[in-house]
């Protein structure tokens, strides 16, 4: 095999764990509780006379909070992933 297929093969097979974490990410639940959460708790035994002087205007569920977090995550990755790819690539050129 080439060195240009055997590196498809590794991309196509690292998308399908990226995939899998995502849907594992979405479906099981490892009992992790965001900072948001932890800091309103915080505040809330330290002052409890306090009130937040602005509301969220989009909160959702469980279930779509772990997926946008998750989505957020396949974001990083791919962009870090064509970055490193494009660095490898310029260097290799010269």
């Amino acid at each position: 095999m080439s060195a240009k297929g055997s590196g498809m093969v590794l991309g196509v097979a690292l998308l399908g764990v990226l995939v899998a974490l995502f849907v594992v990410s979405i479906v099981a639940d490892f009992g992790l509780e965001g900072t948001d959460d932890r800091a309103s708790l915080a505040i809330g035994e330290l002052h409890p006379e306090y009130r937040p002087w602005v509301q969220n205007f989009f909160e959702p569920n469980e279930r779509g909070e772990k997926a946008l977090f998750a989505l957020q995550i396949l974001l990083g990755v791919g962009i870090g992933g064509y970055c490193l790819w494009r660095i490898k690539r310029m260097s290799n050129a010269r």
